[in-house]
């Protein structure tokens, strides 16, 4: 999800510019900043090491999606973040466990 989200940005596809664009972010430099760090996070939750970082990264994204669509009144599109929200809760509380177990 994360990978096809950031790669979307990246290719700088007409529908991000103008959701970053209708969200009032500035959409030439910003929307690609975005997609570098989903891209980032998602290399991140690979390897087990990084999986914390990657979470971490990710929730703050997923938290600033649900802030920004909250702020326009993007109402119905909100469940997608706060989903992703709960699972990546789920994978920083696992990795950080297992870390832990580990010690």
């Amino acid at each position: 999800m994360f990978v096809i989200a950031g790669g979307t940005k990246l290719a700088g596809l007409d529908f991000q510019i103008e959701s970053f664009g209708r969200w009032r972010f500035p959409a030439w430099w910003f929307m690609y900043a975005v997609g570098v760090a989903e891209l980032l996070g998602a290399g991140l939750l690979v390897f087990a090491r990084s999986r914390a970082y990657g979470a971490l990264l990710l929730l703050v994204l997923m938290l600033s999606a649900i802030s920004t669509h909250l702020r326009v009144g993007e109402f119905l599109v909100i469940p997608a973040p706060l989903i992703l929200t709960v699972l990546l809760l789920l994978v920083l509380r696992m990795t950080l466990r297992q870390q832990g177990d580990e010690s």
